[in-house]
């Protein structure tokens, strides 16, 4: 066995057992929420969609309670709901410390619809504060602040 053959050997070993504990999941129309650029592409049918030029880093592991978390960004290191934007979070929510689904393509629908049916009846996306809201929350707190801070002023 020359050196070539050992350490192709080596990195294959090391590309399985790192296949064992997670997969890819980021795409093209999914991708990472901190780190993905998006552009919006207009369909056939004239609508607009948003979909992902960069961000693709994403992960799903198999056994979240062994690896600490259910998804994660391997660029940004974000993991579980700071991956995802807050429009993917109902599904998302549902699928957080659970394991992956496995089995044919009839298996994997019945047990996803199973998981959606077992989300509460509320609005999730309120529940997950976006970036956005953050920093509306954080404006708004300073303008009161600068406010109180005027009037101490007097």
């Amino acid at each position: 066995m020359n050196k070539l053959q050992v350490s192709m050997k080596g990195a294959s070993a090391k590309k399985w057992s790192e296949n064992r504990h997670y997969f890819r999941v980021g795409s093209y129309m999914k991708g990472c929420a901190h780190c993905g650029d998006t552009k919006e592409v207009e369909t056939p049918s004239g609508g607009v969609r948003i979909v992902y030029t960069s961000g693709f880093q994403v992960f799903r592991t198999y056994d979240p309670q062994w690896m600490g978390c259910t998804w994660f960004c391997w660029e940004c290191g974000a993991k579980d709901l700071q991956c995802w934007s807050p429009d993917q979070a109902g599904m998302i929510a549902a699928e957080l410390s659970k394991p992956p689904v496995q089995g044919s393509r009839e298996a994997k629908a019945s047990a996803k619809y199973a998981l959606r049916k077992s989300l509460p009846k509320m609005d999730v996306k309120a529940k997950v504060p976006t970036r956005n809201m953050e920093i509306a929350r954080l404006e708004n707190e300073l303008a009161r602040l600068m406010a109180a801070v005027k009037e101490m002023a007097k």
